[in-house]
């Protein structure tokens, strides 16, 4: 489990999930740009993907180091995310 929220963002532009490049909205709602094909991004939201679904992966061992794995990337990519601004 995420020890603390390294970034909470309440909305991510369409455009981000394309690569296109976008906005997301933070919870104090400070409004981000996100530029297109930023690596970072693409990094945050893949770990977001696997740990939103790695539920369903049956091998409790598997899941729990997938689970580890995105989290910790989850964690350092909104640090890095963070210190951009």
């Amino acid at each position: 489990m995420l020890k603390e929220p390294a970034l909470v963002v309440l909305y991510v532009s369409p455009g981000v999930a394309a690569d296109g490049g976008g906005f997301y909205i933070t919870a104090s709602g400070q409004i981000k740009p996100i530029p297109p094909r930023d690596p970072i991004f693409n990094e945050l939201t893949s770990a977001v993907h696997i740990l939103a679904h790695v539920g369903n992966i049956k091998n409790t061992k598997v899941r729990n180091e997938m689970k580890i794995m995105a989290e910790q990337t989850i964690s350092e990519a909104s640090k890095k995310i963070l210190s951009q601004d």
